[in-house]
């Protein structure tokens, strides 16, 4: 594709334990783009946060809550998405996990004209030989 693009930026990222059963994560990503032809860069998020709360609610038992924010893209309106994650350990190496992506059924676009889905749910076993 003819055209030049840049990109710069930062990524900040953290975890903190709150106690023997909780931490906290946060992540910020700064993106500068520039761009001399249509590409899709345009809907690069300037400002990307997020949240995470984790949880080991039993020694089988964990999961996760995720807050992604997008803001600041070129064209397209802020957004924010939440996701869950649950995990259950049978032992001997089986695990089986639920997931539950966009939890609150936002509507929103990565892509001018493209849609995303609404809440998916998706259910997994897996088995480590």
């Amino acid at each position: 594709m003819p055209g030049t693009s840049r990109r710069t930026g930062v990524e900040l990222e953290g975890e903190v334990a709150l106690n023997d059963m909780f931490t906290i994560g946060a992540n910020y990503t700064y993106t500068d783009s520039a761009t001399s032809a249509t590409t899709a860069w345009g809907s690069v998020p300037r400002h990307a946060l997020g949240l995470s709360l984790g949880a080991e609610i039993t020694p089988e038992i964990s999961g996760t809550l995720n807050i992604n924010h997008a803001a600041d893209r070129a064209g397209l309106p802020d957004y924010t998405v939440a996701n869950l994650a649950l995990d259950y350990d049978f032992g001997n190496d089986t695990r089986a996990t639920l997931r539950v992506e966009n939890l609150f059924d936002e509507q929103y676009q990565l892509v001018s004209g493209y849609g995303t889905s609404g809440r998916a749910i998706y259910v997994g076993l897996a088995k480590s030989f």
